[in-house]
């Protein structure tokens, strides 16, 4: 118990400096400015983008069923819908009612992991200060919020990959495979080039070691001097 009143203590110490409040002030700051920006769209019944409306239609048959019956259009967009964020999108349109707001939920969960997973890895590789100006960023960053709106299957896209360099960078090649698995049925495009850099990753790892090894070898072999 006195150990972990420690621990905590010297973790406050250690987190508690001018520089991370700083870091703080300017994410709490920008954090604010970007929700009062989209605060009159975020949430609200009557907003959508025109590729939502194509995407999220099939859901009115969650209240509805058999509405879109035999209609091959229908039955096309379903079968575009990875399944893990189609049964998704299902739970939440039974949850709220509206295909509409189920869109803006499932983006809001989207974004929090993407802010998530980003401030991890950042924290992780290089410490506090440059992930809270990290998260900054992103929040700023147009091109990359813009293919989160309306929670579509892209959005998963900065999910995957945010939680791929963070894990990595902690070391939890569970939690990459993990990743992976569940990138198959979110959005797999963007989980084949998290694959492809994974496996290219343990390659490197691989040669690497092998190298170290051999080095190794050879100076444990060379005969010592008289």
């Amino acid at each position: 118990m006195v150990a972990d009143s420690s621990r905590a203590v010297s973790w406050w110490k250690r987190e508690l400096t001018l520089v991370n409040l700083l870091s703080a002030c300017l994410l709490v700051g920008y954090a604010y400015l970007f929700v009062s920006s989209i605060s009159s769209f975020w949430f609200h019944k009557d907003w959508t983008t025109d590729d939502a409306l194509q995407q999220v239609y099939p859901f009115h048959e969650v209240a509805h069923p058999g509405l879109f019956a035999g209609d091959i259009v229908t039955d096309v967009m379903k079968g575009y819908l990875a399944p893990l964020h189609y049964w998704l999108c299902y739970g939440v349109t039974m949850l709220t009612g509206d295909p509409i707001m189920m869109s803006h939920w499932v983006m809001l969960i989207q974004v929090v992991l993407t802010v998530g997973f980003f401030f991890t890895a950042i924290r992780s590789a290089a410490g506090t200060p440059p992930a809270l100006i990290g998260v900054a960023w992103l929040l700023h960053d147009r091109n990359l919020m813009q293919r989160l709106t309306a929670g579509l299957p892209r959005g998963w896209a900065a999910v995957i990959i945010s939680a791929f360099l963070c894990f990595v960078l902690r070391g939890n090649h569970r939690a990459v495979l993990m990743t992976i698995l569940a990138g198959c049925m979110l959005n797999p495009p963007a989980t084949l080039v998290v694959a492809f850099s994974y496996g290219m990753l343990l390659v490197w790892r691989d040669r690497k070691s092998t190298r170290l090894n051999s080095s190794h070898t050879d100076i444990s072999r060379m005969p010592s001097s008289a």
